[in-house]
């Protein structure tokens, strides 16, 4: 997309259900919100062309289901917090956001991740409730890491 009148640029790269490169002069905000979306398998709306209306877009768009995210897929970027370790941290008790985020970190950085994370919670609460009152003792100063 080019617009002279503004003096924007942007220019996006998607290759199957990812961005995987993106190129944007003279909107800020709007490349602030593609870093968040880069190398993320299966975070794409419906119509990859949303991508250039960045936030103004979130409410519209449609993202695959969590299932078909792999767990290596970065949640938060700050933090450095995958799918995976957040399917572990509930898996040890964290059973809502604040909890899931007291144990990996994610949200407590720039926020970008925050609906990411409020959506992986409500999926998991949906697909694989707790069986008790869970508690997270214990988890929530526990930073949880995949492997290597």
């Amino acid at each position: 997309m080019r617009d002279h009148g503004e003096r924007r640029h942007v220019e996006v790269v998607v290759r199957g259900d990812s961005l995987v490169g993106f190129t944007c002069v003279g909107s800020p905000d709007l490349a602030a919100h593609l870093a968040t979306q880069l190398d993320r398998p299966g975070m794409l709306p419906a119509d990859p062309m949303l991508l250039l209306l960045g936030t103004v877009a979130a409410g519209h768009t449609e993202a695959a289901s969590p299932t078909t995210m792999p767990a290596a897929t970065t949640v938060c970027r700050c933090n450095g917090v995958t799918k995976g370790d957040i399917v572990h941290a509930w898996d040890a008790g964290a059973t809502n956001v604040e909890t899931v985020a007291e144990a990996t970190l994610a949200t407590t950085g720039c926020g970008g991740c925050s609906k990411l994370v409020e959506g992986l919670v409500c999926w998991l609460q949906e697909s694989d409730p707790p069986t008790d009152a869970a508690s997270s003792e214990g988890v929530a100063n526990e930073v949880l890491r995949s492997p290597a």
